[in-house]
């Protein structure tokens, strides 16, 4: 078990209230991890819900036998693992420790028992997880147009009076 003022550091319970920690605390861990450890792999079961209380997880993606791309990079009180609070519980990618680590790690089961319980609960978690969401989905795209633009035939299509931009 941990304690609530560990939970109070992540972003994602800043807006649970006491009793809510509580109860989430009593069915949290922590764990130590050193740099290099796997937490879990791509295709896994999601069956934990994670928050980095210290240290930097790195979120990949294996294309190819050498081609790995980082999709994510986790700084501390943020959360990892949203798989296993959803109807899809396999992870969506690696997630590899960076440095030494500590992380809160909750069974996604349990977890979503206790939002199912608390109606409250489970309405400020979600609102939070839609709240991160959107900010990584903005990120996401925001790089996505800055490549796709740099692309060299692309490039050319927006130069290219032919195809007026808007």
């Amino acid at each position: 078990m941990v304690k609530v003022a560990d939970l109070q550091e992540i972003v994602m319970c800043k807006s649970l209230r006491p009793h809510m920690l509580e109860k989430l605390a009593k069915i949290t861990d922590l764990v130590d991890l050193d740099d290099g450890d796997l937490i879990f792999k791509q295709n896994d079961v999601a069956d934990y819900f994670y928050m980095l209380k210290r240290g930097k997880v790195l979120l990949e993606v294996y294309i190819a036998e050498f081609i790995t791309v980082v999709t994510g990079a986790i700084k501390p009180t943020y959360s990892f693992g949203w798989s296993a609070l959803t109807d899809q519980p396999r992870y969506t990618s690696y997630a590899v420790c960076a440095e030494d680590c500590q992380v809160l790690r909750v069974p996604g089961e349990q977890y979503i028992e206790l939002m199912e319980d608390d109606f409250e609960m489970g309405y400020l978690v979600m609102k939070s997880v839609a709240r991160i969401t959107r900010r990584r989905l903005d990120l996401r795209t925001a790089e996505f147009v800055k490549v796709i633009t740099k692309h060299p035939e692309i490039l050319g299509l927006i130069e290219d009076e032919t195809y007026p931009m808007g």
